[in-house]
């Protein structure tokens, strides 16, 4: 899916967003938007089956690490994203 793999080739920053389903898109033959509206439809059937209770094994997981308010999401993914693809940051 759209999300498989943030990290850029060959000493690249990883890609934006936009640019994950852009590729995406060529990657399968589609448009930019059908790839937003699947992902959107991928995301809204997760949502509801976790509403009802069909997904309890990552429920649990929620909320079971603690971080601290000041922690920057974005920053530790790139880091990550740096280390897995053994890029200087």
């Amino acid at each position: 899916g759209l999300v498989r793999d943030c990290g850029g080739a060959g000493g690249q920053p990883p890609a934006l967003p936009g640019q994950l389903a852009e590729q995406e898109a060529r990657a399968h033959h589609t448009t930019l938007p059908e790839v937003v509206a699947r992902q959107l439809r991928v995301m809204a059937r997760n949502w509801q089956e976790s509403r009802a209770g069909k997904t309890p094994a990552t429920d649990a997981l929620r909320g079971a690490v603690k971080l601290p308010p000041d922690f920057d999401e974005r920053a530790a993914l790139t880091e990550e994203l740096q280390k897995k693809h053994g890029v200087q940051g």
